[in-house]
């Protein structure tokens, strides 16, 4: 298997993964932008033809992959300089993550990004078409100053009457927090009202 990034590559063989370790790919590839598109060269096309660029569907797939991927809670949690470059509201500029060394990888075409990303739920692109935001529901409720000692049946029953909806997790986090999740959102919200 070979390591590659960008056009030229049959779509059929081009497989869009996170994980670039040196034990998968035999590179030493090791950035939170980080995105491997792996060509197998033992396969061949369908229609026997083992040169075709990739298609546009399949460029767009793996686009949609890789900005998903950087917008996602996991990702954000450590990248540090994706935080860096947002606003108050949390939009990053559209250049900003077109410059982004894997995003250039795949293309440099920033109306495709920009069209990419107005069609993923996963991020809101503001009206102007210049800015972009993770798209995250906010679905735990952080309850404070609950000791840890606190029984996890003590917390869980704060929340067990006919009108709230059903809690799916419970977990103490640190400084007498504890979050409770919920199935959605909008849960999380009637519980709060």
């Amino acid at each position: 298997m070979f390591v590659l990034t960008g056009k030229g590559f049959p779509a059929e063989h081009v497989d869009v993964t996170e994980d670039c370790s040196t034990e998968s790919t035999g590179s030493d590839v090791d950035s939170p932008h980080s995105v491997c598109l792996v060509f197998d060269s033992h396969s061949e096309a369908a229609d026997g033809s083992e040169n075709q660029p990739m298609t546009e569907e399949g460029l767009r797939r793996a686009l949609k992959h890789r900005l998903e991927a950087c917008f996602s809670r996991e990702n954000l949690s450590k990248d540090l300089y994706l935080i860096s470059q947002m606003d108050s509201d949390q939009f990053v500029s559209i250049w900003t993550v077109a410059c982004m060394e894997d995003i250039k990888a795949l293309t440099t075409d920033i109306d495709l990004i920009l069209d990419v990303l107005k069609a993923s739920p996963m991020v809101q692109v503001d009206e102007s078409g210049k800015k972009v935001r993770p798209n995250h529901s906010r679905c735990v409720i952080i309850l404070r100053e609950i000791p840890e000692t606190t029984p996890v049946q003590e917390v869980e029953a704060l929340f067990k009457s006919e009108n709230c909806p059903k809690v799916l997790r419970t977990e103490f986090a640190h400084n007498s927090s504890w979050y409770i999740t919920f199935q959605s959102d909008m849960d999380a919200q009637q519980v709060c009202w």
